[in-house]
């Protein structure tokens, strides 16, 4: 086979040769046929350069043959006759040595790849990037991959399914906006076409709580619209794009699989740092117990045991929406779009509007210890955060905050900042106003929200709407009141199987949190300094952000220690404040300033010694556009911040070694650092363009389908300017790409390791005290028996398993999966009620189905309607006795997109399964799905 091959290289060889003399003698053919007088001196030009070439390309080869590739087969024209003449059997001694060579260079080019990863993971666990606090050893490979940070995105796959529902809602917008135009322009249009589409009256709601308006899609009423339409579903229907080349080396991917391992059985658990940016690898167990010492402390926390105390908090919460909408505090369209509440007052069943589970996570507070002392075992302070991004008043909160609270902050906080750029301004302006012998001044609150207690931000509330909202009744005043108090007190979240809320303090993941410290902190200030009648002339001005304050003091440093302290004897409230005293530079934020004697600032940038320095990693999948734009934003921030150009070189050369570090190509980082330097230092704030560029968004995940996708969508504006409708617009369809999962989303895993401290598995809600004897705890629960207490579960359809949650028939906001004993099909649901109750919603429709249901394509009596038609029963003891139900999922951020993607891994639409709805309007067709099912089970077997 080597020699076959020789002779197969030789032969083109052979012939690239003769291809270049034939068109060299038929040049000069063309020159002898031609008067030598008329030809022209380009030609004899070319002639010469082409014969020149190749004699020196037959030279180099040549010597090529008796130096560097002696151990080679040979490339000259009398080895290549060598090569046909000889026996095909035989192998050269030129080949044997070769492929020594090559094994060589193989084995040094790994070790050489070994030598750099071990290197680089040595230099990450050095600088404290990467904080190992577990006896068990991490391999160098898993080290590379983590020192890239949590937001490093590895090579994403193509999502065809994703991808499919995505194009399927930027169509039905496409239909929805043309309908809306052409009802504009005609009036008199029939109201039969557009009789799907009603009016939709915008809510006065903040971002965060507004769903886009998405109806049905139908038809557009435009031919053409509606062929683009067509186009573009067909398009991503059969759009397979190549797989790009994954941004992982094959040591790094070995890494990545031993991390996703490791995070699969749960024995190991990465955990951020508090402060920093460093990441730590530590024990689950180990981290477990930190939490639970933290949380079972009595003068910080009270154990509510397993009892779930959501629907009595949000059952209140209800009940006081109720009251201000009756009351007329608030709008009836206010109050459905904010808590669901329909016109017959009971609660919306959509999963928007249902609470989810929130939870206590813990942040390692590494910047407490030396470095020594960082090692497995060693205990660590830990920082408990509590997630209320799903708690009962979540969607309350944000839209207090948003309406009445946080315009009640602006006005009442007058001494508040914004950022590092109205700070700069301040400090400008003062240096410009007044003389020398400025000094500054900073302090912070010590643990500020652990010492806010509720009675006393409520006070402060009220204070601050006394003096400012004059126009707000005092019924209004006392329902909002109740809701902020509501809000304070029912700051509860789960760990493991038990429910613990403060005992002391306020939160700090909350909406309202911010706001009401704030609010707070200015009254506070106001008793003890403001409002003093001991304000001392030497103070010139205070500003603050939340709980960093900053000021300036033009007196001697006695005197200030005087006043510091006449503050702290006034403040009975909170705990003193942590003083510093006036020095050469003073810090608040990312800023560090002082006033030389002349009276002029100096400024500098303020970088903690925590502070990792590590930006996003260059090879991150991201779009290449991002790294720039990481460059120039922060060089932007360095030169806003910095006002002496000396010290600014400095540090954009420390700057530039840290992106250097991370991956970015030196070029690149070095031109934008010239443009930044180039361009006048600007305090003033950028007026940003809230107007949309298009009508219609396409929302996709950034990927292999991201370059078709721009292309379909380009040549799709181009047709649509031929319609009459959109013809005034350039670009009616814009692509946006949202962000693959990143390393952060693979490997956290906060509420997992918050919520799954019970066994895997779909339990009974009633485990039996004894087995042989058969007794419960408590009342015997009907839906127990049809639990399938599983840990894993494995697809009918294509014989993958998945792991499973803790999770039992009780448990709230769920993804779960029904299983026909008799022929193991499977069905996905979900459900923002128990699981129990939506069993019993199932079970209700057994021995009611008629003909009618059977050709209905809606899931809601799919389980009844399989017993009958498959199974022939229609009994509800054969219901109980022939499904089981096990939880896929507990509280994800979103039902709908979770059944999406747990019906397309387990396969459940028919005929594979029992779904017949498809997921968000889309689904693979029959031919594919059983493609894809054949694969998995010939990758299995």
């Amino acid at each position: 086979m080597v020699a076959v091959a020789q002779r197969a290289e030789a032969e083109l060889l052979k012939c690239a040769i003769k291809s270049k003399q034939d068109e060299i003698k038929h040049l000069k053919y063309c020159v002898s046929l031609s008067d030598r007088s008329k030809l022209l001196d380009p030609i004899e030009r070319e002639i010469s350069n082409v014969q020149k070439a190749l004699d020196r390309k037959l030279n180099w080869l040549k010597k090529l043959d008796e130096t560097k590739w002696k151990d080679w087969p040979l490339k000259t024209i009398k080895t290549i006759d060598s090569t046909f003449s000889s026996d095909t059997n035989s192998q050269p001694t030129s080949q044997k040595r070769s492929s020594k060579k090559h094994t060589r260079n193989v084995k040094n080019k790994v070790r050489r790849a070994r030598n750099r990863i071990e290197r680089l993971s040595k230099a990450a666990v050095d600088t404290g990037a990467i904080v190992i606090l577990t006896e068990r050893e991490v391999p160098p490979e898993a080290i590379v991959v983590l020192a890239k940070r949590i937001g490093f995105v590895p090579t994403s796959n193509y999502n065809h399914l994703q991808s499919k529902i995505d194009a399927n809602i930027a169509v039905t917008k496409l239909c929805s906006q043309t309908r809306q135009k052409v009802k504009a322009n005609d009036p008199e249009i029939s109201t039969s076409i557009l009789e799907l589409e009603e009016d939709h009256e915008e809510p006065d709601l903040p971002p965060c709580l507004k769903t886009p308006f998405c109806p049905i899609r139908s038809s557009s009423t435009d031919p053409l619209v509606d062929g683009i339409c067509e186009d573009i579903l067909s398009f991503v229907e059969h759009l397979k794009p190549s797989t790009l080349k994954s941004n992982l080396n094959k040591f790094e991917r070995k890494g990545m699989s031993w991390i996703l391992n490791e995070v699969d059985k749960g024995e190991l658990q990465f955990v951020k740092a508090d402060k920093g940016g460093a990441l730590c690898v530590v024990d689950r167990s180990f981290m477990k117990e930190l939490e639970s010492v933290k949380l079972n402390d009595t003068s910080q926390f009270i154990c509510l045991g397993e009892d779930d105390p959501i629907p009595g908090v949000f059952d209140k919460l209800l009940d006081l929406w109720k009251s201000g909408e009756m009351e007329g505090h608030i709008d009836r369209n206010i109050c459905y779009n904010v808590m669901g509440i329909c016109d017959s007052g009971r609660p919306s069943t959509l999963s928007a509007f249902k609470p989810g589970i929130p939870f206590y996570y813990g942040l390692l507070k590494i910047h407490k210890l030396d470095v020594s002392d960082l090692k497995p075992g060693r205990e660590i302070p830990l920082r408990l955060v509590n997630d209320l991004s799903q708690s009962p008043t979540a969607r309350s909160d944000k839209y207090l905050n948003w309406k009445y609270l946080k315009p009640l902050q602006d006005e009442f906080c007058v001494d508040l900042v914004k950022d590092s750029t109205e700070t700069l301004k301040w400090l400008e302006g003062v240096a410009s106003s007044l003389d020398s012998g400025l000094s500054g001044f900073s302090w912070d609150f010590s643990s500020l929200y652990d010492n806010l207690t509720p009675d006393f931000v409520l006070e402060a509330l009220t204070f601050a709407i006394s003096e400012l909202r004059f126009d707000w009744s005092a019924s209004f005043i006392d329902w909002l009141l109740k809701l902020v108090d509501l809000s304070l007190k029912s700051c509860f979240g789960r760990h493991g199987n038990n429910w613990y809320l403060n005992k002391s303090g306020i939160a700090t993941g909350g909406s309202l949190s911010v706001s009401l410290a704030n609010i707070a902190v200015c009254y506070a200030l106001r008793c003890a300094v403001y409002d003093s009648e001991n304000v001392p002339d030497d103070l010139v001005a205070i500003k603050r952000f939340v709980d960093d304050v900053t000021g300036l003091w033009k007196g001697s440093e006695e005197d200030f220690a005087i006043w510091s302290n006449n503050v702290n004897s006034n403040l009975n409230r909170l705990e003193p404040w942590d003083f510093h005293k006036p020095g050469d530079y003073t810090t608040f934020l990312d800023i560090k300033y002082t006033f030389i004697e002349s009276g002029e600032l100096l400024t500098d940038i303020n970088i903690k010694s925590t502070d990792a320095r590590v930006y996003l990693h260059y090879s991150s999948h991201h779009p290449r556009q991002t790294f720039p734009s990481i460059i120039y934003s922060q060089a932007l921030r360095y030169q806003r911040i910095i006002n002496d150009s000396i010290r600014l070189f400095r540090r954009l050369d420390e700057l530039k070694e840290c992106f250097l570090k991370s991956g970015y190509p030196h070029k690149l980082v070095v031109n934008i650092l010239d443009d930044v330097v180039r361009r006048p230092r600007n305090l003033d704030y950028k007026q940003k363009d809230n107007s949309r560029p298009n009508e219609i968004l396409w929302i996709q995940t950034y990927g292999p389908g991201t370059t078709p996708i721009r292309r379909l969508v380009k040549d799709a504006n181009v047709m649509l300017q031929k319609c009459s409708v959109w013809k005034n617009d350039k670009k009616v369809i814009g692509v946006v790409s949202r962000r693959p999962n990143n390393l952060g989303d693979m490997i956290l895993k906060r509420k997992r390791f918050a919520l799954n401290d019970k066994l895997p598995g779909t339990k009974r809600c009633r485990p039996l005290l004894d087995s042989s004897r058969a007794k419960r705890k408590g009342r015997p629960c009907s839906t127990c028996p049809m639990m399938s207490e599983t840990e894993k579960i494995r697809s009918s359809a294509t014989g993958i398993t998945f792991n499973l949650p803790g999770a039992n028939c009780k448990t709230r906001n769920i993804i779960y999966c029904a299983e026909c004993y008799l022929c193991n099909k499977q069905y996905i649901g979900k459900s923002s009620n128990k699981l129990q109750t939506r069993i019993v919603g199932h079970r209700s429709h057994v021995g009611y189905i008629d003909e009618d249901d059977i050709i209905n394509e809606s899931d809601e009596k799919t389980l009844a309607e399989h017993l009958l038609e498959a199974h022939n029963f229609e009994s509800v003891d054969h219901f109980n006795s022939n499904y089981s139900f096990t939880v896929l999922e507990v509280s994800p951020k979103n039902l709908d997109q979770s059944e999406q993607r747990w019906a397309n891994k387990l396969l459940t639409l028919r005929p594979f399964g029992l779904n017949k709805e498809k997921p968000g309007g889309v689904a693979c067709s029959t031919s594919s799905m059983c493609r894809r099912a054949l694969d998995l089970r010939i990758q299995l077997l």
